[in-house]
């Protein structure tokens, strides 16, 4: 029984990591990605838990407060990975589509554009 609830606890402090660390980076979109929230959170949890272990060799540090702002900063470091990878995504998409015609053809389908000649006079 003991195990069931810490194993909740756990789940429920990576989520709260994740959470808090996709307000602290200000998502884009508005909405919370709360998988990536998820994920993020066991990621932090699982690099304060190391953390604490190797600085004083005690489990229970994770679950107190030091673990607990250890694992918002982990996770703070690894929403602005992630949200970085997903703006180079978004730029690379944003410039794909700006090189397709109308028709969806690649950019080099479209008329060659003659500039206009400057007149001499």
């Amino acid at each position: 029984m003991y195990m069931v609830i810490l194993l909740f606890g756990f789940f429920g402090i990576a989520m709260g990591t994740g959470w808090v660390a996709q307000l602290l980076t200000g998502r884009r979109s508005g909405r919370m990605d709360w998988t990536q929230a998820f994920w993020v959170g066991v990621a932090a949890m699982g690099i304060a838990w190391l953390v604490g272990w190797l600085l004083d060799r005690k489990i229970g540090t994770t679950f107190g407060v030091a673990g607990f702002i250890a694992a918002i900063a982990a996770a703070f470091v690894i929403q602005l990975v992630l949200n970085a990878r997903q703006a180079e995504v978004r730029a690379e998409e944003h410039d794909r589509e700006k090189d397709l015609t109308p028709e969806g053809l690649p950019g080099h389908h479209q008329p060659q554009k003659h500039k206009s000649k400057k007149r001499r006079g």
